[in-house]
């Protein structure tokens, strides 16, 4: 990751080309850009990326700023690297972090009758193609990120919401149910609220293919 800072093989063109976030037809900008995400970490930017494939897990952090890559490599397909990758440079950056605000974080209105888990079940879209898939494994549910394929199961905190254990900012509530399905996913990161609806499902079993 040298090369991110010094220009010395690839220009600095190509990599503004690479960190260049993506914009969306109604105009806003989301953290992808070109295979990289965007974003901060305790009031410092951060470029990253994770990876899965089979039982592998990877992350990759770079704080651009500070000169510094975390690279983590796991064997394991439960393992979270992007929560050691986190940890890591909480011990590497700590007197670069900025005080943080203590926001109060908004309130999210769940129902009051506790819905059963696969009621829950299913695909919510958080953006364009970018999906959390919530399914049951080992009697609790749990969370696949279609971006990165890191998967992560949650538990109940009360009624409809529901935690990653020893996560205590970050929590999913879920809602709005039509059909004996939840239609709504709101997930709370520290202050920061994002909404997903159900994706419908297409049925394609009536479909006559010419190639059967």
């Amino acid at each position: 990751m040298i090369e991110f800072s010094e220009d010395s093989i690839l220009s600095k063109a190509f990599w503004n080309g690479m960190t260049q976030q993506g914009k969306l037809n109604n105009g806003e900008t989301i953290d992808y850009a070109a295979g990289l995400m965007i974003g901060d970490y305790k009031g410092l930017k951060t470029i990253r990326h994770g990876g899965a494939f089979v039982g592998l897990r990877a992350e990759l952090l770079r704080f651009p700023e500070q000169h510094l890559s975390i690279a983590i490599f796991a064997n394991r397909g439960d393992a979270n690297p992007s929560r050691k990758a986190n940890e890591l440079a909480d011990v590497l950056l700590k007197s670069f972090f900025k005080e943080e605000k203590k926001e109060e974080q908004p309130k999210i209105a769940a129902p009051t009758t506790e819905f059963k888990m696969n009621q829950l079940v299913g695909n919510y879209e958080i953006r364009a193609g970018l999906l959390a898939k919530i399914t049951i494994k080992e009697d609790s549910l749990n969370v696949l990120q279609t971006w990165n394929e890191q998967s992560y199961n949650i538990v109940k905190k009360s009624g409809n919401t529901y935690q990653i254990p020893g996560e205590e900012n970050l929590s999913f509530t879920f809602s709005d149910l039509k059909e004996g399905k939840t239609q709504m996913l709101s997930i709370l990161q520290g202050s920061r609220e994002m909404k997903a609806e159900r994706k419908k499902e297409v049925d394609t079993s009536g479909t006559n293919y010419p190639f059967n």
